[in-house]
């Protein structure tokens, strides 16, 4: 556990401080002091100890620590978006159909690239992903006609299997699955 806190600590470079708990083979519980050091830890996917992958994934309310949790950190780009739109608080609105916004990456920050956006946000993978948001007013207050559709991109979604919950494949290669079919036989 020593060793876990360590390296733990060491890769991620908190700013407050951490409670760590040990909860079975699978899962270490990972309570974090401040928002800061939550969205660090939270847009890395994994990190490795000792040679070892771990997984990290946020706490939710159903969280089961025999399940993969589908809530995941994922970088969605907006191509064509107009740069004077590259702040967190325009991109948090824009985007809230699919998930929250983590925060932006560094090109979209300083505004040194004007052809895409990029968020790094929490989407969950069990429900729908819109491949398009709605920029502008509502009917009624639209009176320039400058709304429009906007294209996003999901870069490197990982794959969620609804049938035994685990990340890395869909259900229609699901191995539990095929085993219970063929357990069924």
């Amino acid at each position: 556990m020593e060793v876990i806190r360590r390296s733990f600590i060491a890769r991620t470079e908190l700013r407050g401080g951490v409670k760590i708990a040990h909860f079975n083979a699978r899962t270490v519980y990972f309570g974090l002091d401040n928002e800061y050091d939550h969205t660090t830890v939270w847009t890395k996917t994994s990190m490795y100890i000792q040679g070892q992958r771990m997984e990290l994934q946020v706490w939710t309310p159903n969280f089961n620590p025999n399940e993969d949790n589908p809530i995941v950190p994922v970088w969605i780009v907006i191509p064509e978006l107009s740069w004077h739109f590259y702040y967190m608080e325009v991109l948090s609105v824009l985007l809230s159909p699919i998930g929250k916004v983590l925060h932006l990456d560094l090109a979209s920050m300083q505004k040194t690239r004007g052809s895409v956006a990029k968020a790094k946000m929490q989407v969950n993978l069990t429900q729908f992903r819109p491949h398009h948001v709605w920029l502008g007013f509502d009917e009624d207050q639209d009176v320039n006609g400058d709304r429009q559709w906007l294209e996003v991109v999901y870069e490197d979604l990982p794959t969620y299997c609804s049938h035994c919950k685990y990340l890395g494949h869909e259900e229609y290669s699901c191995p539990v699955r095929e085993r219970e079919e063929e357990d069924k036989k």
